[in-house]
Order: C-alpha cells, then structure tokens, then sequence
C-alpha cells in the first residue's frame, strides 16, 4: 500500500528486488488518467512529486499494480454534515479523541475549498484507497497500458492510460486502474468505523 510518492517503494525494488518479487499485491493512489491533474493541468501529486520512481515501480512490479487515481479518489466526499453529526456523538460519549476529527476536517476542507469553491466536502484520496484494499468488489478497475512521463516539460509527471477499445494498445505495462467505485457503501464504511473507533470512555 503505498499513498504517498512512490520513491521508498521504488528504492525497495532497486534494493530488494527478490524480495519485491515475493509481494502478492500492490495497491497505489496516485495518477490522474481522465481527470485533470491537482498540481498540474495534467499531473496528480504523488505521481509528479516522483515520477521516475513512479516509473519504476509500474515496470518491476508483477502482477499488474492497483492504482486508484484522482479519476475516483476526488469523488470520495465527505461532508461537514457528515462530520457535524460524527462529531455530535464524539461529544455525546466524551471522546476525547473524537472531538478532534471535526478541528481536522474544517482545516482540511477550508484548503480545499479555497482551491476549488464548488466544493461540497473533502475528499478522503487515501481512505479510499485503503478502502479499496479490502473492499475489491466495490471498485471498478479496468486493466490496461500505464506509463508516467518523465520528460521535463508540461506534460511532466502525467499518467497515461490506453483506454482505446483496440487489440493493440500502447507497449507499456499494464496494470489495473479505477475507474468507479460505490460511493455509498465507501460512505457507509466510513462513518461506521468512525463510530466504532471510539469506546464509550472516549479512549479510542
């Protein structure tokens, strides 16, 4: 699982690659493929902050890498509704620890909603992608070409995907992308184990 830049797992299979090869699954949030960038027009964060190491990893890697991009991680919304009413109950049982998920939601969705003031709530890219970890039959994934641009210029650190319905698609590694996911049972999931993170002596 990787949710951030992919430069400590890139060194891992430069540095280990038997051991690398012994790993079952790898799942990786990361690329914007049909959706536009959110550091650049086209490039997704931890893609461009190493694309290089992004690079390497889709090439070592077997089987097929997991990636969820931003094309569905910026559709996991979580409203201030949604936290004023996990934050009501944190209050309710005195959970100490609870009471800080709202200070840390507003921080989070007033960054983004200056960026973006049609906003409805923050979206939670790494939650989701743990998510997807253990909620595979909720996850829509399409198995395809990947490659990640590392030439400096304005298309640097940019995902490309080969959607073309064609027999021949381009000759690059393929893996498996997200496409859509349920959002439902993602927000479901989401505000259960919220819930269920605290005990009633607000421990956690």
């Amino acid at each position: 699982m990787n949710v951030g830049r992919l430069s400590s797992l890139a060194a891992a299979f430069i540095l280990y690659p038997e051991t690398m090869k012994k790993v079952k699954d790898f799942y990786i949030m990361g690329g914007a493929f049909n959706e536009p960038g959110n550091v650049t027009p086209v490039a997704e964060a931890n893609f461009y902050g190493d694309p290089y190491a992004a690079n390497i990893v889709l090439t070592q890697a077997k089987p097929p890498v997991k990636i969820i991009p931003l094309d569905v991680t910026s559709g996991a919304i979580v409203t201030p509704a949604l936290i004023n009413e996990l934050d009501e109950y944190y209050h309710s049982i005195g959970s100490e620890v609870g009471k800080l998920v709202k200070p840390m939601f507003d921080y989070y969705f007033k960054f983004y909603k200056e960026r973006n003031p049609e906003l409805t709530g923050a979206p939670l890219h790494d939650v989701l992608t743990l998510w997807a970890l253990v909620h595979e039959d909720h996850i829509v994934s399409l198995e395809i070409p990947v490659k990640i641009v590392v030439n400096k210029g304005e298309a640097f650190g940019q995902s490309i995907g080969d959607f073309r319905n064609l027999i021949d698609k381009a000759d690059y590694p393929v893996h498996n992308v997200a496409v859509n996911f349920s959002y439902t049972e993602f927000i479901r999931d989401f505000f259960k184990t919220m819930k269920n993170s605290q005990d009633h002596n607000g421990t956690g």
